[in-house]
């Protein structure tokens, strides 16, 4: 046929005839003609002549049209690559039917292959395809492939937590389990992996473990579930053995002793941890010294041994140890110790100003804080052990603290009362915002210390250095006048101010001679004055002998049994009656009248005195 038709067009060449009586008549027989169109199949054609008596001949023949063309598939579906839906094994794919067109008109298009248009399909490849057939037998076939990927990670439901746990007691690990995750995939075929040292349940050290599980699928697929397991010791190491605080005096001239002690020994459940000794050697100056043996393990627990060692000096100092302190030192227990309101800084004596300090401490390194009664002794170890963490904190969190003298532990978690020493320009204001600066967060930390205070309790007061010998230096002539931080000393009227220089005023007052007090003139008038006031005295002894006589009288008059006990006191005072007769030459009371009695006598009948006045 024709290509796009369904006929085949066809000519040959037309027969001729002969006959002896040369008539005859040559007749086509058939559907078409000569280069006509035929259809599909088997057209017989022939040929007839007949000549004039009846006699005829025949040519057949055939014309044979066959169909040789395929069908032609019009939009095959492209080969689609498509992921699984989420959470199931397959893939719902569709895709647009092709057409088909055949020259014969009569065409069949077949689908072939598992499912059907807008089906599921299964992970991997599926082969597709349409086949058309027409009715002489000819195909076209039209294939392609829906490509089914699994794309889809497992699901790892119920992961582990990081747990955080404590060793267990005396142990440097801690025992640990956990619930395993589950794990789905949408292809139902996965394997799941533990990953990490360790077990579930089982023992795990100090520190950080990472664990994990993986799960992956068949197409390779993996989800990972990760978590640690973090294990603290907060376990302090163990010290045993600690020394006891030791008194010792230094020889004289010294100003050290030398101690001696037993090393103590600490242990740890991490089996890891150091002991420091808060200072090397073993020669200690004259004072309080504390010693601190310090245990801390890899993980920062600590744990402190402390003791004092006390070291005195002789009583008394030598003259040579007068000699050598400085004009802002003094010789105390044969050792030169600064005056009161200095400090000594880089071995100089320095003035400073003193407050008194009252704060309120809850806690350290996270232990609360717990009165025993060792505390009211300012010489027990435990009592100077929290003194120092106290000192230590204090004067690393201050800028203008240049001591602190611990006086008293009170009760109310701790507080601590204390002497603070600034430098003289410092205001009690200035030493309250520092100290609320270094504390106002609650906590402050000095190396391995830290102590939580209460920030609000704090109380800072003056102290009144006049209050008390011991903590001023005044001259004994001389006044003591109290100021904020410190204090002042004048001398006495009649005194002259002799104090070294730098040391303060009325240190050293000396009694001004008369000389210096008066001068020339001064001297005139006293001498005068001391010849007038004889004069007035010569004259009150004439007007009192005069008056003996009568006073006499007036004694026997009143007291007839002339046995009197004479009192200094007044003869009302209790205390006069119980001490019996005076001496010649005490002053006495009896009834309203004064006396100083010059012949004293128990038994006989008459006491004679002197009259001095009612």
């Amino acid at each position: 046929m024709q290509p796009g038709q369904n006929f085949a067009t066809v000519s040959w060449t037309e027969p001729t005839v002969s006959d002896n009586s040369y008539s005859v008549t040559l007749t086509f027989n058939g559907e078409g003609t000569n280069a006509g169109d035929f259809s599909l199949g088997i057209t017989s054609l022939s040929y007839t002549a007949v000549d004039a008596a009846g006699n005829r001949a025949t040519c057949m023949f055939e014309i044979v049209v066959s169909d040789t063309e395929e069908p032609v598939i019009v939009g095959c579906p492209l080969s689609k690559s498509v992921p699984m839906q989420p959470g199931q094994n397959f893939a719902t794919v569709s895709w647009t039917e092709p057409t088909v067109s055949d020259n014969s008109y009569s065409v069949t298009l077949t689908f072939n292959g598992e499912g059907t248009n807008a089906g599921d399909f299964s992970l991997g490849i599926t082969s597709l395809s349409y086949t058309a057939v027409d009715a002489a037998g000819n195909r076209a076939t039209c294939m392609f492939e829906i490509v089914v990927s699994d794309t889809e990670e497992p699901v790892i439901d119920q992961c582990p937590s990081t747990q955080s746990v404590s060793t267990e007691l005396n142990q440097d690990f801690a025992m640990v389990s956990w619930v395993e995750p589950r794990v789905t995939d949408n292809s139902n075929d996965f394997t799941q992996t533990f990953n990490g040292e360790g077990t579930n349940p089982g023992n795990f050290p100090i520190g950080i473990t990472s664990l994990s599980y993986t799960a992956v699928d068949a197409q390779g697929n993996t989800a990972t579930c990760m978590f640690a397991i973090v294990v603290s010791d907060h376990e302090a190491p163990i010290i045993t053995d600690c020394p006891s605080s030791q008194t010792l005096t230094t020889e004289l001239g010294s100003e050290t002793a030398t101690a001696i002690w037993a090393e103590p020994t600490a242990s740890d459940n991490s089996n890891s941890m150091t002991l420091t000794p808060s200072r090397s050697g073993d020669v200690f100056p004259v004072g309080q010294n504390i010693v601190t043996y310090a245990a801390q393990d890899p993980s920062g627990n600590t744990a402190t041994c402390t003791f004092v060692i006390s070291v005195m000096a002789p009583l008394g100092c030598s003259t040579s140890q007068l000699i050598s302190c400085r004009d802002t030192e003094t010789c105390v227990e044969n050792e030169c110790r600064c005056r009161p309101a200095f400090i000594r800084l880089n071995d100089v004596c320095t003035e400073a100003n003193k407050f008194s300090i009252s704060v309120r401490a809850l806690t350290l390194n996270g232990i609360d804080y717990e009165y025993t009664d060792a505390l009211s002794d300012p010489n027990s170890p435990e009592f100077q052990a929290k003194a120092n963490d106290f000192i230590i904190v204090m004067m690393q969190n201050t800028d203008t603290i240049y001591g602190v003298t611990v006086i008293e532990i009170q009760r109310g978690s701790l507080i601590f009362v204390a002497e603070a020493i600034t430098e003289p320009s410092t205001t009690m204001a200035q030493l309250e915002q520092d100290i609320d600066s270094a504390i106002q967060e609650g906590s402050a930390t000095a190396g391995p210390t830290t102590i939580f205070f209460a920030p609000d309790d704090t109380v800072i007061a003056d102290i009144n250095e006049c209050a008390s010998t011991t903590t001023n230096d005044c001259s004994e002539n001389a006044n003591c006048t109290n100021m904020v931080g410190s204090y002042t000393c004048t001398c006495h009227f009649g005194y002259t101010d002799r104090s070294p220089a730098g040391v303060g005023p009325a240190r050293v007052c000396e009694l001004t001679s008369l000389g210096s007090f008066l001068g020339v003139g001064g001297i005139t008038g006293v001498a005068v004055g001391a010849s007038v006031l004889v004069a007035i005295l010569f004259l009150c002894c004439i007007i009192a002998a005069r008056r003996m006589t009568h006073n006499n009288f007036a004694q026997r008059k009143r007291d007839p049994q002339t046995n009197v006990h004479l009192s200094s006191r007044r003869a009302g005072d209790q205390r006069a009656r119980r001490q019996g007769p005076g001496r010649p030459g005490d002053v006495f009371w009896h009834d309203d009248n004064l006396y100083r009695g010059y012949v004293g006598g128990t038994r006989g009948n008459t006491l004679t005195t002197e009259f001095m006045g009612y």
